[in-house]
């Protein structure tokens, strides 16, 4: 596994939560403000902004993770945000990472 909060780490997971049944999409997680201001810097110096779909800090405690997910309506929300959970920490796990937390929203369903 990469370092946390690298963009190789960032992808794993994505291809990772991308795989889990009831996934129909994950959407970026960060705040629109923060998205905003991104998108600021970056056309200031000429670079292009890339909004992250996940969330990742490597902090003291371990590693935090957001995301935000678009859920099948043939699924139940709450079992696939389980499952998403789920798959997240066991890989976290297996590469022994600390997890401070894996904060799992669900931004549509359908």
């Amino acid at each position: 596994m990469s370092t946390p909060s690298g963009p190789a780490f960032v992808d794993e997971i994505a291809a990772l939560v991308g795989t889990v049944p009831g996934v129909m999409a994950i959407y970026t997680a960060q705040p629109v403000v923060a998205q905003t201001v991104k998108a600021t810097v970056s056309a200031l110096i000429g670079e292009p902004a890339t909004a992250q779909r996940i969330h990742v800090a490597d902090t003291p405690e371990g590693v935090d993770v957001s995301l935000h997910i678009g859920v099948a309506a043939t699924d139940a929300a709450a079992d696939v945000c389980r499952s998403v959970y789920d798959a997240v920490e066991a890989n976290l796990t297996a590469a022994g990472q600390e997890i401070m937390r894996i904060s799992i929203k669900v931004g549509r369903i359908g």
